[in-house]
Order: C-alpha cells, then sequence, then structure tokens
C-alpha cells in the first residue's frame, strides 16, 4: 500500500519546493529555461495508482500556474 503522504511529498510538494527555489536564484537572469517532469498519467489516470496519477495532475496545475505568472518576464517554464 501506498504512503499518500509520501506519495504527495515526491511527486508534488518537492517540485514546488525546488521550483520557487531556482525562482529566487535566476529571477533577475535573462533567457532562462525550468523544465518539470510530470508523467503520461497526467492525462491519462491510471485506476491501480490514483494517489500517483493524482499528485502528477497536481503537479501539472502547479507548473501551468507558474507559467502563467511568468509569463511577461523572461524565464520560461515547460
Amino acid at each position: 500500500m501506498v504512503n499518500i503522504d509520501e506519495e504527495i511529498d515526491i511527486n508534488f510538494i518537492t517540485q514546488i519546493h525546488a521550483t520557487e527555489f531556482f525562482l529566487l536564484l535566476i529571477m533577475k537572469r535573462s533567457n532562462v529555461d525550468i523544465v518539470n517532469a510530470t508523467s503520461g498519467l497526467t492525462f491519462i489516470p491510471f485506476g491501480m495508482f490514483p494517489e500517483y496519477s493524482a499528485t502528477k495532475v497536481a503537479a501539472y496545475s502547479f507548473i501551468q500556474s507558474i507559467r502563467h505568472q511568468l509569463e511577461h518576464t523572461a524565464i520560461s517554464l515547460f
């Protein structure tokens, strides 16, 4: 059985912290790309691993939101 707290920490919370950390370091630089990885299960949930799929959807939503916030900066988020 999956420990849901660990799954959320590894697949979602860690990605938030890493992205925010690197954004603080690079905000004043120009032409910077940040690449975040999620999973194909973001778009096609897999019933055997609902916790995993949910964390990947959350990570994708976070990435899209930050991308929108960075729209008028020199930072690209993928």
